[in-house]
């Protein structure tokens, strides 16, 4: 028996070893999949804000950095420079003025894209690009100024 008698501490050594790895990609997985989720959640973001807010330009550009604290809260997600990692399109009737029946509603579609995942594997900096999110979102007949004050929801 003296011949394995630093057995069970190989064996432990291994097995620990095996759990920790098993361990650690669980949860990187589960920080994927939370940064997958918040570039999801941050696309209904701004599709939600393009739908209420008027559309010009300044509203964009407020939206935008909106859902860049957003994304950027979740520590891992890379926004690349620029602004085309969110576009805004409408489509169909858009005129705030003109209520008609008969035409279109406004759609507002959002893209999410470029965006990347920077993952925590130790010795190893790896960026995951993610996939591109679209949302479409009835536009509403709301504004940035009702009635001479501020929507907050705008700011």
């Amino acid at each position: 028996l003296k011949s394995q008698s630093g057995l069970a501490m190989v064996e432990f050594a291994l097995s620990l070893t095996f759990f920790c790895i098993i361990v650690f990609g669980i949860v990187e997985f589960s920080r994927a999949m939370f940064g997958w989720n918040t570039a999801a959640e941050a696309t209904r973001l701004a599709t939600r804000l393009a739908a209420v807010c008027d559309m010009t330009d300044t509203q964009q550009a407020i939206i935008r950095n909106r859902v860049k604290v957003f994304v950027q809260s979740s520590g891992q997600i890379a926004i690349p420079t620029g602004s085309d990692w969110l576009q805004f399109t409408y489509q169909g009737h858009c005129d705030p003025t003109d209520f008609s029946v008969s035409k279109d509603p406004c759609l507002v579609h959002t893209y999410l894209k470029n965006l990347s995942l920077n993952l925590a594997i130790p010795l190893f900096h790896l960026q995951i690009p993610l996939p591109s999110y679209h949302d479409r979102e009835m536009r509403e007949a709301m504004r940035s100024m009702y009635y001479g004050e501020v929507n907050s929801i705008c700011q």
